[in-house]
């Protein structure tokens, strides 16, 4: 990768611009690049202040973090992207609102918005019980997500009419592997 890493970012649009190149060639990757991976951590790390009110950079992050993840589950950097990511995008309930907000207003293409809700979620391990998703939106979502959570989701009392309906709309290939989060679905499936 011809790179440089040390280059300290004039604007946000610089930035952005770098973590897409940065993106492209980490997808282009299979694996040793530990070294690299340290160097993207530096890379964000002098050019903190370019970002720290850009919502939009936590989406390059959680992108570039699903990338990573495919090089390695627990490289450091797989942190410090989260950290930025819930930093620009928390899902604490006084903020919850706002990032789900962000996604609908930033994004109008809707298989993007729901790929960009996607990778949030799963990279930033967010139980889905904290977001407040409509059951077609959550139906909508259900099938990219890798990391399903459930918990403080009082799903029994929804109407999942909508979230089934939704499903059955698509292939039905899901993206996580979790054989709980699948019996979990199946059921309310068989329950409408």
């Amino acid at each position: 990768m011809n790179f440089n890493y040390n280059l300290k970012c004039g604007n946000y649009s610089e930035f952005s611009h770098r973590l897409d190149e940065i993106g492209v060639e980490l997808g282009k990757t299979s694996g040793g690049e530990s070294e690299i991976l340290e160097k993207v951590a530096d890379f964000i790390d002098k050019n903190k202040e370019v970002f720290q009110k850009e919502k939009d950079a936590a989406l390059h992050f959680n992108s570039l973090a699903m990338r990573v993840q495919r090089i390695s589950k627990d490289n450091p950097l797989l942190d410090k992207l989260r950290e930025c990511s819930l930093q620009l995008l928390p899902f604490d309930s006084n903020h919850v609102k706002e990032s789900i907000e962000f996604f609908h207003t930033a994004i109008h293409v809707e298989q993007q918005q729901l790929q960009a809700m996607a990778d949030w979620i799963n990279v930033n391990k967010i139980p889905l019980g904290s977001l407040k998703l409509s059951m077609k939106e959550l139906g909508k979502l259900l099938l990219r997500l890798e990391y399903i959570n459930f918990e403080n989701y009082d799903i029994e009392s929804e109407d999942v009419d909508k979230l089934v309906e939704t499903l059955m709309y698509t292939d039905l290939k899901f993206a996580t592997s979790d054989e709980n989060s699948l019996v979990k679905i199946a059921k309310l499936c068989a329950r409408q």
